[in-house]
């Protein structure tokens, strides 16, 4: 899978995919890679299970990546805030970027899907993440106090730590509207204990997307062990 990890790390989120790759050039790029590597499988894999698999973890990494970038850039810029540099030149502008990026990825997946049925949930699954970060960047500049409590508890059910959950929020306010870091911060502290009581109710239940928490706990340096100790 290093091919898709090549034509993703280092260019997404950069100037020049906001302002100079006004058609989402990378993603097409990414996609039309995918589509060469998929022909080739289908020429060589008839069994219809071992092919899903492998599409399983195109799928998986693709999304992974994709996340991965985007949260690692809040993270270079966070260790170096005294150069007060912008997350995008133009936030709306980014959002809107991110949003066809998704369309053209989760589009080119659900046409596999068509010949290959199995995939569908596969693909709910493993973009849920990243539709749930992409809403939240979409609404947090005009966001409510009631309106961050709502996002906070359906973000907790995908990563199932109240820590991961706030740090990556806050990372996402410093890219795409960083006078919305205090509100955001102030009001997941002021509901923390109701969080907290709820997922112990459901200590049971493990996140949704183990890649995605697993992915996060590495960015933030938090052990998996800690983690685990919620879904017990």
């Amino acid at each position: 899978f290093q091919p898709i990890k090549e034509r993703l790390t280092n260019r997404l989120f950069e100037n020049d995919w906001e302002s100079k790759l006004t058609h989402n050039e990378i993603a097409l790029s990414l996609v039309k890679t995918i589509e060469d590597f998929a022909e080739d499988l289908k020429l060589y894999l008839s069994d219809e299970i071992i092919l899903k698999k492998v599409f399983d973890r195109i799928i998986a990494t693709t999304v992974g990546v994709y996340i991965q970038n985007l949260m690692l850039k809040a993270r270079k810029m966070r260790k170096n805030m005294i150069k007060r540099k912008k997350g995008f030149q133009n936030s709306t502008r980014a959002v809107s970027r991110m949003q066809k990026d998704i369309e053209i990825m989760k589009d080119f997946f659900l046409e596999e899907a068509s010949n290959l049925p199995s995939l569908s949930r596969t693909i709910q699954q493993e973009f849920s993440p990243l539709n749930a970060i992409f809403e939240f960047v979409t609404i947090i500049p005009s966001a409510t106090s009631s309106d961050i409590k709502g996002f906070v508890s359906a973000m907790m059910q995908v990563t199932g730590n109240f820590d991961l959950t706030r740090r990556m929020l806050l990372d996402l306010c410093l890219l795409f509207a960083p006078k919305k870091q205090r509100i955001v911060n102030q009001t997941m502290l002021s509901i923390k204990k109701d969080l907290v009581h709820e997922r112990l109710q459901n200590r049971g239940n493990q996140p949704q997307v183990l890649r995605f928490v697993t992915l996060l706990a590495n960015l933030y340096g938090i052990k998996e062990e800690r983690l685990a100790m919620c879904w017990k």
